[in-house]
């Protein structure tokens, strides 16, 4: 089967409007349409079932059916940073506006995909909608994943990457006051841990200054697997509780205590002094509780939190504004609160 024809596409983009609109609530739809895209494709395996590198193309190919047209942007470039020996690879986004600003705000971004997959490209079309909506300099992070380098070196290199767009500023164009991190899933707990590490300083990597905000999109915070959506989200969910034990497994091997603070940032109890925080949830969903319950944390110790609930969407909806007319409603909605969240 050819797997990028576009006749293919079309078919499929199709039936995934046909999932998402045939009398079902549109994230119940979205799901049983994916079930059957991925059946179509041959990977009938959940993704606890897949060894990391398959699971990973799958993550991959799922980005290029739902994902839609990416936004074209004037500037897209790639630098490649040293962690220890290893490249790092990060990825510049800048629009016309930005372009010709010397002093633009800046998003330093952190893909999700539990620490294990995802990558630059699952989140290339995201990141330029985001530089193109908003204006921002956006930095994407490709940190090193689990299981090949567990933690704490995927929190180690999103620090290196936020690190080096402090020591690049002026090169990009680009203001520290309004330049902070984000990210989804995975990737929000990447954003977290770097915020917290200013203050923990517990990894051998430190950052080297608080970004100016977090932007988190059902952030990846407690690690013991215990809150009640995780507990509820077992089936029929494009993320359940064996997929994030599977993600759990490779990233947090023994003898790591999954209730350490710097192991599970939801759960650590000195939040002041964090950056003012923008974070959503999804209503079907594992993560939901734990974004909930950090956003309560932040706004009890006086960070300044504007915490928002999507309860007709699920997990990875920014990944499905291609076939989801809910998603991409959202997705616009999320950036909005970004630029406004940086005056």
């Amino acid at each position: 089967m050819n797997r990028s024809s576009p006749k293919l596409t079309q078919r499929l983009t199709r039936l995934l409007w046909t999932g998402a609109s045939a009398g079902e609530p549109s994230d119940r739809g979205m799901v049983a349409a994916q079930e059957r895209v991925v059946a179509m494709l041959g990977y009938t395996k959940a993704l606890h079932e897949q060894p990391p590198e398959k699971c990973r193309k799958t993550y991959l190919l799922l980005d290029k059916l739902f994902g839609g047209n990416k936004s074209k942007l004037p500037a897209v470039f790639d630098r490649l940073i040293d962690t220890d020996g290893d490249p790092m690879a990060l990825r510049i986004y800048k629009s016309e506006r930005a372009i010709a600003r010397k002093d633009n705000p800046c998003l330093v971004y952190f893909h999700g995909g539990g620490g294990v997959i995802g990558d630059l490209d699952t989140h290339d079309g995201f990141c330029r909608e985001v530089a193109a909506q908003s204006d921002f300099v956006v930095v994407s992070v490709d940190y090193r994943r689990a299981p090949e380098f567990p933690f704490p070196v995927p929190v180690e290199d999103s620090i290196r990457g936020w690190n080096w767009v402090c020591d690049n500023a002026q090169d990009l164009g680009i203001d520290l006051s309004r330049t902070g991190v984000g990210g989804d899933s995975a990737g929000g707990y990447m954003a977290t841990c770097v915020c917290q590490q200013v203050k923990l300083r517990s990894l051998s990597v430190v950052p080297q200054r608080m970004p100016a905000y977090q932007w988190l999109i059902y952030p990846m915070l407690d690690c013991r697997l215990e809150t009640p959506s995780t507990k509820r989200c077992t089936e029929g969910m494009v993320l359940t509780r064996a997929d994030m034990a599977y993600f759990f497994d490779h990233l947090l091997p023994p003898p790591l205590d999954r209730a350490d603070r710097q192991v599970s940032p939801g759960l650590n109890p000195d939040l002041q002094g964090l950056p003012k925080t923008y974070l959503i949830t999804a209503g079907f969903d594992p993560l939901e509780d734990e974004g909930k319950n950090y956003a309560t944390a932040l706004a009890q110790q006086g960070v300044e939190v504007d915490a928002e609930h999507v309860a007709d969407v699920m997990h990875g909806f920014i990944g499905f504004v291609g076939v989801c007319p809910t998603s991409a409603t959202y997705v616009r909605q999320l950036i909005e609160k970004l630029t406004q969240q940086v005056v």
